[in-house]
């Protein structure tokens, strides 16, 4: 299974994939959980109505495989940017390093802490012991639920982690690129690198993937670990 051995790979340039290890989910019993689980309970079912259909399509835009969806975004930045051949393996490496530590990293984290996704969560809120959660057996979400733990967000680590590595690149946040989508066949055109983090944690609460805290979570794991990764290993441009 890709995911579980994913969490056994030796980093590229991280100490150890734990270093950055998150602190883990919000308890069962919280009132955090219970907003984090209406939330996703309400907007990611499948038939939901309180999903509009711009977070319908936001949330399958993001069921697209995301490296395939960043590699063609930043060749497609790199052209635009009139990058030469020197430019754009930099960035690219950047990007691929801060986002493959990433991934290490956040599946270290999922299988440490081996949190139940929504799909299992909602059916079986009666067994969680907050009395805020109510079950619900006919919940499904949006799309199917992908087979490894929920917590943290592995789109959310891996998309925070390129977009640090692309602003370090760039000097800046302000960035004008865009994204495709095989999924809804459409293009995001963005003008800050952060909208599209920010895009990410909302597409997988709306898909039924996950809950907002591991999004968050997973948002933060990814910046530290690019800016490790370029603290210790990029070069200022000459």
């Amino acid at each position: 299974m890709l995911g579980l051995r994913l969490s056994r790979i030796r980093p590229l340039a991280l100490e150890s994939p734990w270093q950055f290890r998150p602190r883990g989910p919000t308890p069962l019993t919280s009132q955090e959980y219970a907003a984090d689980f209406e939330e996703v309970k309400r907007l990611g079912r499948f038939d939901s109505t309180a999903r509009t259909d711009e977070q319908t399509t936001d949330a399958l835009f993001w069921t697209d495989h995301d490296l395939r969806q960043w590699n063609e975004g930043m060749l497609r930045l790199a052209a635009d940017r009139g990058l030469d051949f020197v430019q754009t393996a930099r960035m690219l490496a950047m990007a691929h390093v801060s986002g493959g530590d990433a991934m290490i990293a956040c599946f270290d984290a999922k299988y440490h802490y081996m949190f139940w996704r929504p799909a299992v969560a909602i059916p079986l809120a009666d067994t969680d012991a907050n009395p805020a959660t109510e079950p619900d057996a006919t919940w499904r979400p949006l799309r199917a639920t992908p087979n490894f733990p929920e917590y943290p967000s592995a789109h959310a680590c891996h998309s925070s982690a390129v977009v640090e590595a692309l602003g370090a690149f760039f000097g800046t946040g302000e960035v004008h690129f865009s994204l495709a989508s095989d999924a809804t066949g459409t293009t995001r055109k963005y003008n800050h690198l952060h909208d599209v983090v920010k895009d990410v944690e909302q597409a997988r609460v709306s898909v039924g993937f996950h809950f907002r805290h591991s999004d968050l979570e997973g948002s933060i794991l990814g910046r530290n670990v690019a800016r490790f990764v370029l603290g210790r290993f990029s070069r200022p441009r000459d």
